[in-house]
């Protein structure tokens, strides 16, 4: 994995802070930055968000990223917002299922 414990721990806590969360959320990496032999690339983050959150948290999708971003140096992040559910269900979810890497 291509991500540094503290860029981790920075995005961990940004979303930890981020109040209509209530640290309910599972945070998982993927893509490039999973593949120890690649080189570049952005952080690819897929939050995993309780049913009755997912709306609300990618409308406010921006929010997150800039809160994130607050905490690692700059780097490209993008977040995608799944339920649980859509792990098992989502074609996007089953198809990087392979990739992931859980963060928190």
């Amino acid at each position: 994995m291509r991500l540094r414990a503290r860029d981790i721990e920075g995005i961990a806590k940004a979303l930890r802070e981020y109040k209509p969360l209530n640290g309910d959320f599972e945070l998982y990496l993927f893509g490039s930055r999973t593949d120890d032999q690649k080189r570049g690339g952005d952080i690819d983050l897929l939050l995993v968000v309780p049913d009755s959150m997912v709306d609300k948290m990618i409308s406010e999708k921006h929010l997150l990223v800039s809160q994130a971003k607050r905490y690692i140096e700059d780097q490209r992040v993008d977040i995608v917002i799944r339920t649980r559910e859509d792990l098992t269900t989502d074609p996007f979810c089953l198809s990087i299922q392979s990739q992931l890497m859980r963060l928190v």
